[in-house]
């Protein structure tokens, strides 16, 4: 605030000066002060680091995945973000809001806010006698607990996609008002040219977005990465009129998508292959082994293709032959822990599908009916046609 009086001049000034009176533009002083308010928010709370001033009993809060990734969509760019919440063994934890502030090279382009029931609408928290994550839909985290958020998808123009977020967490502690602050710095991955890996009119019946069952089946709180699936995909053959199947239902066979030929999506190298497990009937999957028969393509030292659920006896290469982009590789199959005959595909930074991070993957030679044309990633629920 600008005051009324201006101070008074110091006694060693022996010289005056005169100076014409200030005139202050009222929009500049506005614009000051929007810039001064941007700059405090995107300032993280301090905390001292020597060892008599720590906290420790305040709870752990990291994002999901550690290097958040942008996912291309048509003309938007989206991120998708979790949150791993841990409460100390002294104190329960309570849910209140979330704020995140999106910048892009300093200004402010959107502030999103999040209350405890959009927080909560697909929390998972980790059951340590059943060791597994449940649905959890209390804002009250008990003390010696996990918790993971899914954040509802963040979506900007392509070109316009912010450079910096700052996650702004809201809680209360025993009887404390708490406050955490992350900053992110989200990134591009960087991918090579790729092809769809089936032919025709596709759906895409599980995806990552906050509902996707692939988003929500999560390791242990102690794995470094507790959503190894959360970019890949389930893809469905369908007809014109959006139908997966004629006739029984029982059957394979009745499925548009069983025997379809599946192919390579870039050059590589096949890593590794496993081919004897029979198909299973629909509806009775194999939870012994959940990939089934699958390919496993090294394209480059750190980015590999996983290609399951394949048809037994279908597929048609071996271990460290190298296969050219669209070469035909296998047929889709439903064996493995699947319910239906699809494709299960996914991209990983290392040859671990059950443990390796995922990557959002960049398709080309792919359309959508509401005018997407590639190069982009195919959303939950989507109806692509590969060519």
């Amino acid at each position: 605030m600008i005051p009324h009086t201006r101070p008074s001049l110091s006694p060693l000034l022996t010289q005056p000066t005169h100076r014409p009176p200030i005139r202050r533009h009222p929009r500049r002083s506005l614009a000051l002060s929007l810039f001064l308010l941007f700059v405090f928010l995107l300032i993280p709370i301090h905390r001292p680091t020597t060892p008599h001033a720590q906290t420790p009993n305040l709870p752990k809060i990291r994002i999901l995945p550690e290097t958040p990734l942008w996912s291309f969509h048509a003309q938007q760019a989206v991120l998708h973000l979790d949150l791993h919440l841990q409460s100390t063994p002294q104190e329960s934890l309570s849910l209140r809001f979330a704020q995140l502030y999106a910048a892009s090279k300093g200004q402010t382009l959107r502030i999103h806010v999040f209350s405890k029931d959009t927080l909560l609408a697909y929390a998972r928290r980790f059951d340590t006698q059943q060791r597994a994550w449940l649905p959890h839909h209390s804002p009250d985290l008990p003390p010696s607990n996990d918790l993971v958020l899914s954040l509802p998808p963040l979506r900007y123009p392509r070109h316009q996609a912010p450079d910096t977020l700052l996650l702004r967490l809201y809680f209360q502690q025993g009887p404390r008002a708490l406050q955490r602050t992350l900053s992110i710095q989200p990134q591009s991955p960087s991918l090579p040219h790729l092809r769809f890996p089936v032919r025709g009119r596709w759906w895409i019946a599980n995806g990552h977005g906050p509902a996707a069952p692939h988003r929500h089946r999560l390791r242990e709180p102690s794995a470094p990465f507790l959503a190894p699936q959360r970019f890949a995909l389930d893809l469905l053959r369908i007809d014109r009129n959006n139908r997966i199947h004629r006739g029984a239902p029982h059957q394979n066979e009745s499925f548009l998508g069983f025997s379809e030929q599946v192919y390579s999506p870039a050059d590589g190298q096949i890593h590794s292959i496993e081919r004897h497990h029979p198909d299973r009937p629909p509806g009775r999957p194999d939870k012994q082994n959940p990939l089934g028969n699958y390919i496993l393509i090294q394209h480059a030292p750190q980015l590999f293709s996983l290609l399951a659920h394949l048809k037994q006896g279908s597929i048609q290469v071996e271990p460290k032959q190298s296969v050219k982009a669209g070469q035909w590789i296998a047929r889709v199959g439903n064996s493995g822990d699947g319910s239906t005959p699809h494709l299960h595909f996914q991209l990983l930074r290392s040859p671990q599908p059950e443990s390796a991070p995922s990557l959002p993957p960049l398709f080309w030679g792919l359309s959508a009916p509401h005018g997407a044309f590639s190069p982009f990633c195919p959303q939950d629920g989507q109806i692509v046609l590969a060519f």
